[in-house]
């Protein structure tokens, strides 16, 4: 069936032509995944849900004005598999079959290509299908090149080892590349995300997509309407131009009337159209309320300078994953800001190879490990004057490292006035009794001479050679 006038007039190019000329900005790789995500979300939203099936980059196309479309449903199906044990292995080979006449090979996810994983096949399949296209509006290559069955089934791809700015959205191409669909996110959740994420970079997701070089439409051909060039008839002589008769009050009067209609239907269209504009700006509003709230609550960036030269800037358990680097750097400028003329070291976290146990784990730091942090600390602050260092993380755990430093750098006498330091700059939680286990061994250990410390060392070796 051809495309109609009013189709073809409206699109400009599409979403691989414009990958080809070069890398995206991060800006134009989420309006365009956003764009998808919103049309897949639509579908799974019919009753019953509707599965693309073919979502894939070339089935992404930009209309005239930058917005982008989905096309080609011709493999959409309203149909969920679910197989089970009792399926022959007639019956498995049938589907697979099937599912291969309506899928793209670097497309498929693994339920569509292992039938004896007895993994439902329905509407996730398009989820792990967008995981695809942003892997592959980001790195510029499909995740799964080769189309390798073994890879796609058991979700072997790999991401950059450089960092680069499209690592923002690496949580969201291994949320959905998940090989198990019921692990996989649904549309709502993911456009969520999505639209989180774009909040807290300050992009907005209603305009078009940036950039572009895109077709000029007429006034005509944006009402509807195509301009005709004069057609030459079966004799090869051009038809005559229909001269009109009427006086130029009459003209005037009927291109009066034209220009009313329009204004009263674009008036019509602002009047039908407000409330959802309303309605979208208190949303976007209320999304942007939300990311500051679950980032830093009503406080702001929550940061203690406990000396000239310590810092600890304890970020929120809450804070979202895809969020936690736009409060980290939010929190860098404003440490900035604050300690102007001195260096700041942001990667030091970066070069800790060793982190600390997760806060809930049951498990504590080791003595060794916090003397060894205190003192690459303390090396680094010896290096230059301005130099000074920020400890950031959970709450507990900025305390415990904070209050470590100042015991073995000798700035307090015991771990209550450490603690007690602390509290004039701030309201500190509770420490775990473990914590306070371990800054009372570190206080008795910086207290010692050397030769006791040997002879502690020493004797520690014995027993735990003997006890073997």
């Amino acid at each position: 069936m051809p495309c109609s006038n009013e189709i073809t007039n409206s699109i400009s190019g599409s979403v691989i032509e414009l990958i080809q000329k070069g890398p995206l900005s991060i800006g134009q790789v989420l309006k365009i995944f956003y764009a998808a995500c919103s049309a897949i979300k639509q579908m799974h939203a019919r009753k019953p849900s509707i599965t693309h099936r073919d979502m894939k980059i070339e089935n992404l196309l930009i209309d005239a004005y930058g917005y982008v479309k989905l096309c080609d449903f011709g493999s959409a199906t309203t149909e969920v598999v679910t197989p089970d044990e009792t399926w022959s292995a007639l019956q498995r080979a049938k589907l697979e079959e099937e599912l291969a006449r309506h899928t793209t090979p670097m497309y498929r996810a693994p339920e569509s290509l292992d039938m004896y994983s007895n993994f439902p096949v329905g509407p996730a399949q398009d989820v792990w299908a967008l995981g695809c296209v942003l892997y592959y509006l980001c790195y510029r290559k499909h995740p799964f090149e080769d189309s390798a069955k073994l890879r796609i089934i058991n979700a072997k791809y790999s991401l950059p080892d450089i960092e680069t700015e499209y690592a923002l959205l690496n949580p969201f191409i291994q949320a959905t590349l998940r090989v198990d669909p019921r692990e996989r996110p649904n549309m709502e959740d993911l456009c969520e995300r999505v639209e989180a994420l774009a909040t807290a970079l300050s992009i907005d997701l209603s305009k078009p997509v940036e950039n572009l070089e895109l077709l000029q439409l007429s006034t005509c051909c944006s009402s509807g309407q195509s301009q005709i060039e004069p057609s030459v008839n079966e004799r090869g002589k051009s038809s005559k131009p229909n001269i009109s008769k009427r006086s130029p009050s009459t003209l005037r009067k009927n291109d009066y009337e034209q220009t009313a209609q329009q204004a009263s239907a674009v008036l019509g269209a602002i009047k039908g159209q407000s409330i959802s504009w309303f309605k979208n700006i208190k949303d976007k509003t209320a999304a942007v309320a939300q990311t500051v709230q679950s980032t830093y609550g009503n406080r702001g960036p929550d940061i203690t300078f406990v000396t000239s030269r310590l810092v600890i800037a304890p970020l929120a358990d809450c804070i979202p994953e895809a969020l936690i680097a736009q409060a980290e750097e939010t929190m860098r400028a404003h440490i900035m800001d604050q300690a102007r003329g001195q260096h700041l070291r942001c990667d030091y976290g970066h070069l800790v190879e060793t982190p600390l146990p997760a806060v809930g784990s049951g498990l504590t730091p080791t003595v060794n490990f916090l003397l060894n942090l205190c003192r690459n600390m303390v090396l680094f602050l010896k290096q230059k004057e301005t130099n000074f260092i920020l400890v950031t993380g959970p709450e507990v755990q900025c305390l415990l490292v904070a209050a470590t430093l100042l015991l073995y750098a000798r700035l307090v006498p015991r771990p209550l006035s450490a603690l007690e330091l602390i509290c004039t700059k701030r309201q500190p939680p509770n420490l775990p009794p473990s914590y306070h286990r371990q800054l009372d061994i570190v206080k008795t250990v910086v207290s010692m001479n050397s030769s006791d410390l040997f002879a502690v060392s020493f004797f520690e070796f014995l027993y735990a050679f003997y006890s073997k």
